[in-house]
């Protein structure tokens, strides 16, 4: 038998031992998803089918693996990566939930308290111009083709009874953000794969921390946020919470002697 034959029939006996796992926390996940988001079977799939796709996630800690699913679920947001919404990442042996730009916007109009929201970057060859100071604006045509470089990331949002607000980031504030993260260096790092898209995230969580989020319609975007933020920082989200007294005692930590 090759080397890759037996990797192969390793993920399958790890993916089976998830499917197994996810069964079992059924009532756990149906709980936590908020109703007529999505069934819990077809939650678990689309779960189970990503780590198929990114074996490493399989290699973590399965109880960090379980808690980001939940708090996925908790956040109502599909981890379907065609949607963009959240990923799952290994990192330093545990799984962390990252919401996605995409993912931050839902929660953002579900919050029913913004009128209007847009993230976006600029590229080489766009018209592009802004102003601070006592008449703030910004105007920005796209007019450069997805190859050029990209040269800021702005976000612009309009809480409900406010006034238009915006966030601009030039690219090399997004790159210094970027090299402070350890997430960046990860194999599967969506800095790596979609920058456009984490340039976006990075303005928007920049403008996010003026915006009004005090309401209980709005804990879940500023759940998200502080996800993300410890996500992109190395530190422990405390997902695990969420299964509160179903952690089993041999997978806590253990306390130093």
């Amino acid at each position: 038998m090759s080397d890759q034959q037996t990797q192969a029939i390793s993920v399958k006996a790890r993916v089976d031992g998830l499917r197994k796992v996810l069964e079992a926390k059924m009532d756990t996940i149906a709980r936590t998803l908020p109703a007529q988001f999505m069934a819990p079977q077809r939650f678990n799939q689309i779960v189970i089918s990503l780590c198929a796709q990114n074996p490493y996630l399989l290699e973590c800690q399965p109880i960090s693996l379980i808690s980001a699913v939940l708090q996925c679920a908790a956040l109502a947001l599909s981890p379907e990566s065609s949607m963009g919404q959240f990923y799952f990442l290994p990192f330093k042996g545990k799984v962390q939930g990252v919401p996605g730009y995409k993912g931050l916007a839902n929660l953002a109009w579900r919050s029913d308290a913004i009128a209007s929201l847009s993230m976006q970057v600029v590229r080489n060859g766009d018209d592009f111009e802004y102003e601070l100071g006592s008449a703030p604006f910004i105007r920005h045509k796209p007019r450069a083709l997805l190859k050029e470089p990209i040269l800021f990331a702005y976000a612009t949002a309009k809480p409900i009874g406010g006034e238009n607000m915006f966030e601009v980031l030039t690219v090399e504030e997004v790159d210094a953000i970027m090299a402070r993260s350890p997430s960046a260096s990860r194999g599967f790092s969506p800095w790596k794969t979609d920058y456009a898209a984490m340039a976006k995230k990075t303005a928007f969580r920049r403008l996010a921390k003026l915006l009004p989020l005090a309401s209980e319609k709005s804990r879940p975007l500023a759940k998200a946020l502080d996800l993300d933020e410890r996500a992109d920082l190395g530190l422990n989200q405390h997902n695990e919470e969420l299964l509160g007294d179903e952690v089993e005692q041999d997978e806590q930590p253990k306390e130093d002697k």
